[in-house]
């Protein structure tokens, strides 16, 4: 079972879902300064989410190819996944801002975190990511 975390097909979306994080914390540095909640947080560009998915599934394609039953189950999984980081999880975002907005002059409100969910394009720019730092990291 330890073997199973050394082995390429687990590290390569992991690698990719590094390099993603620290593209994500690299460009809300251009604009704000550094926290270290950045390191590990949900929503804003690229989609981290999109970039894992991405990479297990263009990885499985890889592998065994794009009639295997293990890349529908991948493909299947990703599309779901990539779904709700668009949708279910930016309406909760829009709920938080709305909480926060109607809990605000209550004296111990911690305020939600509006920033868990992600746009098209976050998730596109993400999606293109993951194929490439994975085809790119195959190739070598």
């Amino acid at each position: 079972m330890s073997h199973f975390f050394l082995s390429y097909p687990f590290l390569l979306p992991v690698v990719t879902w590094g390099i993603g994080q620290g593209l994500k914390v690299s460009l809300r540095l251009l604009d704000r300064k550094f926290d270290r909640k950045y390191l590990f947080s949900s929503g804003g560009m690229p989609s981290v989410h999109a970039i894992f998915v991405t990479s297990l599934t263009t990885l499985v394609a890889w592998i065994d190819g794009f009639q295997s039953l293990l890349f529908a189950v991948s493909f299947v999984l990703s599309l779901i996944v990539l779904y709700d980081a668009m949708h279910v999880r930016q309406e909760a975002g829009k709920h938080a801002t709305i909480l926060n907005t109607l809990l605000s002059d209550q004296e111990h409100h911690d305020p939600l975190n509006p920033y868990i969910g992600h746009t098209f394009f976050e998730v596109l720019v993400g999606s293109i990511l993951g194929i490439l730092l994975t085809c790119l990291l195959l190739a070598f």
